[in-house]
């Protein structure tokens, strides 16, 4: 290759040559791209060593951080050691710190807590012994003083048949209605007491569900009938499966307070197929229940307001035993009223396969007792008439019996 060169005056006094072969242009060429290639190659080796300091003085500290905070979650003492740059030991530093303080927390927290369940634990047993106390204590007071009561009883009722006099007649009654009252409310007293101790646990069995029907029909039918009501009970071939006395006077005592809050019309109970479940209502058109009264009826003597002479026939516990006993069966008892227009109490009890065959026992011939002891006829001047109390019935295997209500 040749080359003119210039001169200062602008002439071209001569030529450069130059020499060179193809082959040490390419060699050339190669060795270029080669330190090229070496420089590349120290660049990433410094961008990798970069990463890997990196990693080794603030991400590794970092993961490490993250996995002890994952520990201190779940409830692990955890420390970690101080590494990495100024910046993460600042925040390791703060991380142990704040770990210290929540362990101790944590650590007091529970001890707190053990020592208040220890001092429930032990509110709890003497709650509970009050209540046996309280559930002894009732049974006794209830047998020691019904005697006096049944004793004055039949004294009125020999009063009552030498006394010709109607004034000092009515004042007899107005006595064995006491009488009749305070021996129904000891009843009722015993039974939630029972209830509430644990002493009446249920006794599930298969039965038929006309037969505890019949004897629903058959305790209220007359106390009805002396209040000018209908009570229709409906007959029914589906069985349940359920505690028989228990359930007993859940509808005996729904039934009661049905005829005891209707003036007039009837009550009706009747049941019914609802898939797995057999559903049990008891109707009646009596006075009806206000919306902000139908929570709080199943309360302990709690009267929904009504007129006077309706609301003196209760005790404002029959109730709270269906509620009681409705929770130990496993029942929900549902209501739905409205004021004037009656009340429709109703729950479902489990079906059970009807058996081929049956009749009852000997000691299960008689109807269980029901709280028909409140609900006695009106005389002939419209006071009521208390009845005789019936005797209580134990329900066979039962660890104490279920006082009449």
């Amino acid at each position: 290759m040749r080359a003119p060169v210039a001169s200062a005056g602008g002439g071209v006094p001569g030529q450069v040559g130059i020499d060179i072969g193809l082959d040490e242009l390419r060699a050339a060429e190669a060795r270029a791209w080669t330190g090229v290639l070496l420089a590349v190659a120290a660049c990433l080796a410094a961008v990798l060593l970069a990463g890997v300091w990196a990693a080794r003085r603030i991400s590794a500290p970092v993961l490490k951080l993250a996995s002890a905070v994952d520990r201190l979650a779940a409830g692990e003492p955890v420390q970690v050691t101080l590494e990495g740059t100024a910046e993460v030991r600042h925040l390791q530093q703060g991380f142990n710190a704040a770990a210290t303080a929540l362990h101790d927390g944590r650590q007091l927290l529970e001890q707190r807590v053990r020592e208040a369940t220890a001092e429930l634990a032990e509110k709890n047993r003497a709650i509970e012994q009050a209540s046996q106390a309280k559930t002894r204590l009732l049974a006794a007071a209830s047998h020691d003083l019904r005697q006096p009561l049944h004793a004055l009883t039949l004294f009125s009722e020999g009063l009552a048949r030498d006394e010709p006099d109607p004034a000092r007649q009515q004042r007899i009654r107005h006595v064995r209605e006491c009488v009749a009252s305070l021996d129904h409310l000891f009843a009722e007293l015993l039974n939630i007491s029972q209830i509430d101790a644990g002493v009446l646990q249920p006794r599930h069995s298969d039965f038929a569900l006309d037969r505890l029907f019949d004897d629903v029909s058959r305790n209220f039918r007359p106390v009805a009938e002396a209040q000018h009501l209908r009570l229709v009970v409906r007959h029914t071939d589906l069985w349940v499966r359920s505690d028989y006395f228990m359930l007993s006077r859940i509808v005996g005592n729904l039934v009661a307070n049905a005829v005891r809050y209707t003036p007039r019309g009837g009550v009706l109970v009747a049941a019914r197929r609802r898939g797995p479940q057999v559903r049990i209502d008891v109707i009646d058109t009596g006075i009806g229940i206000a919306p902000e009264h139908q929570q709080r009826i199943f309360d302990e003597f709690y009267q929904a307001p009504s007129s006077p002479d309706l609301a003196a026939r209760g005790t404002g516990l029959g109730l709270a035993t269906v509620q009681r006993l409705a929770g130990l069966l496993g029942l929900q008892i549902g209501l739905t009223s409205a004021p004037g227009r009656g009340a429709r109490f109703h729950f479902e009890v489990p079906m059970a396969a009807p058996e081929p065959a049956w009749a009852p026992a000997a000691d299960e011939a008689a109807a269980l007792p029901m709280p028909c002891d409140a609900l006695a006829p009106p005389a002939q001047d419209g006071r009521a008439v208390p009845a005789a109390p019936l005797p209580a019935l134990v329900p066979p295997g039962a660890q104490a019996p279920l006082a009449v209500a």
